[in-house]
This record gives structure tokens, sequence and C-alpha cells, in this order.
């Protein structure tokens, strides 16, 4: 039996997360200035209608995959690195965690340099005074208080998908639909590029919605979420490159408009932008941490990966993005893979597999991940992420059709030896 992992410092002890709560964290998560670069690059690429089309079909393909997740967590009321354990070695499902407390580190300190390009741009200072405070108060937040995170988060979201919704209302009443020429509806590239960005955020899921009260609060949420949510927020990065174009989104939306109140909005937006998203990416990596080394606590485990989130920022992270993406896409989207298939393949439930069946799983994985990686050199228009989540399922389902007659014969070795 896989043991669930409690966290005594949370108020998510008991299945108690409705839709609010649980909207507000994954927006939170999602609405980031990430996901607004994301979009004011396809804009860039394929124009508004075609970037419309693209981005929705990549976001409905995102909510169908999280509703999978979301199915799992809930009946399993595990998180995703416990959910590992169940079909992958205990030694591999703990590396394969420690990486992931790494990475989710990583984006906290991204999210620390964006702050810290807000604050130079506001005051003309370039100080690690300020990415400093809103870390420690991040820490804190997680560490000790972590029961202000929900309403926090309830509260940051309303101001932040008000200002995105006011963004793109006002972008689209500028454009000159009649005028817009579309070359190509559907961008499959486009399309490819929104799923492999959100598709790392879809195989955390657990780590939220094994709290939820019930699956259909979790699909409507996940639906607020992806559908409409990250639809908006990636829509308004274009909206902002369109009107104020700039190297650097912070500087675009702190000049959008030439006044001192939007001025402050919009430091107000991106500060919460920043501290929503980071609040999640620590709690997360806390979970990982926690999982890797149980002696490490909740509490503890959070001030060590704010820690070494904040020694990323100090470095730098920019620089290594593209090449971090790449590897988190294609370790975490096998592991994703894995899990969903082999909770289809067992009817919907949870099945811990003995440790033979786990070490061909492992094989699975590496051997779809080099089938990717050979499919990508072929079709180059689609990610090898992608490729990995549909290679994987194929070599699940050969383990099972192979597995009676394998079984059959290590009985007869056996028996003769």
């Amino acid at each position: 039996m896989l043991k669930r992992q409690t966290n005594p410092v949370t108020f998510f002890m008991i299945p108690n997360l409705g839709f609010f709560n649980l909207s507000a964290f994954k927006l939170g998560v999602m609405a980031s200035i990430s996901t607004m670069i994301i979009g004011q690059r396809i804009y860039q690429e394929i124009g508004l209608i075609s970037a419309l089309f693209s981005i929705f079909i990549g976001c409905c393909v995102l909510f169908c995959l999280s509703i999978l997740q979301a199915q799992i967590s809930i009946q399993s009321r595990l998180s995703f690195d416990q959910m590992k354990e169940a079909y992958l070695p205990i030694m591999g499902s703990k590396i394969i965690s420690l990486f992931i407390a790494v990475v989710v580190s990583f984006w906290f300190g991204l999210q620390l340099r964006i702050l810290g390009y807000l604050f130079a741009y506001a005051t003309g200072v370039d100080s690690i005074l300020f990415p400093l405070f809103c870390a420690m108060f991040i820490v804190f937040m997680v560490s000790h208080d972590v029961s202000i995170i929900g309403p926090f988060a309830q509260f940051s979201i309303m101001i932040i998908v008000l200002a995105m919704i006011w963004l793109v209302v006002s972008f689209l009443l500028k454009q000159n639909i009649g005028s817009i020429r579309v070359y190509q509806l559907i961008h499959i590239d486009s399309i490819m590029q929104i799923i492999s960005y959100g598709l790392i955020s879809v195989a955390l899921i657990p780590n939220y919605y094994r709290f939820a009260k019930d699956i259909n609060k979790s699909i409507w949420s996940l639906f607020v979420t992806y559908v409409i949510g990250c639809v908006v927020v990636a829509l308004s990065g274009a909206a902002v490159m369109s009107a104020n174009p700039s190297a650097n989104m912070v500087i675009s939306i702190m000049t959008l408009e030439d006044s001192t109140i939007w001025s402050v909005f919009a430091f107000i937006v991106i500060l919460l932008l920043g501290i929503t998203t980071n609040n999640g990416n620590l709690y997360s990596a806390s979970i990982s941490i926690n999982y890797f080394y149980p002696k490490i606590d909740m509490k503890f485990g959070s001030v060590c990966m704010g820690l070494l989130g904040f020694g990323f920022y100090l470095v730098d992270p920019f620089q290594y993005l593209v090449l971090l993406l790449q590897i988190v896409g294609i370790v975490m989207i096998g592991i994703f893979a894995i899990i969903g298939t082999e909770f289809l393949l067992d009817g919907m439930t949870i099945r811990p597999s003995n440790k033979w069946k786990k070490f061909l799983n492992l094989l699975s994985l590496c051997g779809a991940n080099l089938l990717a990686y050979w499919l990508y050199g072929q079709f180059e228009q689609i990610s090898q992420s992608l490729w990995i989540l549909f290679c994987v399922p194929i070599m699940q389902i050969a383990i099972r059709l192979l597995q009676t007659p394998i079984n059959s014969l290590w009985v007869r070795v056996s028996r003769r030896a």
C-alpha cells in the first residue's frame, strides 16, 4: 500500500477544497508573465485570429488531459510524487522527486527575477533587497501561516483576472476584424507550443486536487483555468506587446498607459502575479523534497527550497530557461503518460505494480523517449514532449499484451531451475 502524504502545516488536512479555492490555486500558477510571453510570441508569429483559435484549441487539449489527472488524484488522494511510486522503482521515483524540487525552485527564482525587474524599473534602483523580501514573505506564508494562501490567492486572482480581461477587451475593440487576413485558421506549431508549455502544470495537478471535495467541482475549476483563464492570460500578453512593443514584458505592462494610476495598478498586478505563482511553486517543491527525504518536514523543506530558489535568482535563470523547459518536458510528460495509461488500463483505479512491472515501466519510459527522439527528428513540427505522450501508452499496452507470455516463460524457467 502507498502511504498518503500529509502536510502538518496546511489547512488541506481533509478533502475540503471547493470550486473557488481550486480555481484560485490553479489560476495562480497559470496566470503568470511566462504565459503572457507565450501568447505574445504566438500572436507575433501568426496574427490575431489564428492565435485566438490555436490558443483555444491548445488549452482545450490541456483541459481534457487535466480531467484525467484530477480523477486520479481525487480517487487516490495521493500527490504526484506518491503516484510515481506506484509504477516506478522507489529509488528512481525519489530521484525524480529531487529533480522536480530543484526545477520548481528554479521557477521560484525565475519569478523573483521578474519581481526584481519590476522593482528596478519602478524605483530606478537595481537591488536584491526587494526580491529577497518577497522570497522571505512567500517562505513565511508556506512554512508558518499557509492558511492565508487560499484567501490571498482568491483576492489576487480577482484583481489579476479583471486586469487581463480589460487588456484583452480593449485590445480586441481596437482591431479592425474585417481587415484581418487569415492565412491559416489553425496553426499546428502554435497549438504545440501551448500544449508543451502547459503539460508540466497538468502533471502536477494532484498536488492540489487530491484535496478537492469532488470531481464535478474539479472539472469546473479546470475548465475555468485552462479553457477561459489560460486563453485570456495568453491573449493579454499579445495585447500588451501589440499596444506597447518592448523587449521586456514587465516594462511593456508598466508603460502601457501614460499615467501614475496605471503605473501603480500595473505594479500591484505584476507583484501579485509573482507572489501567487511562487506560492504554488514553493508548495510543490516542499512536497517533492519531503517525499525524497521524509525527515525534511514541510516547514523546513519550504525554507530550504526558498533558499535554493533565491540562489537561482542570483545566477539569472532566464539564460537557462529554454534548456530547462526541454529537459522538464521530456521527464515529466513521460511519467504523466505512464500514470495515466496504467490508471486507464487498470479500470480507472490505482494498482501499485510489483518490482518486475516497475522495472518494465522504467524500460518502457526509456524506450519511449528514444522512439520520440527519432520521431521528432522526422516530424519536427510536433514537439518531443508530445511524441513521448503518444509513445508511452503504446509501449505500456505492448507490455500488457506481452505480460502473460513473459510470466508463463518465467514460471517454466524457474521450475526447470
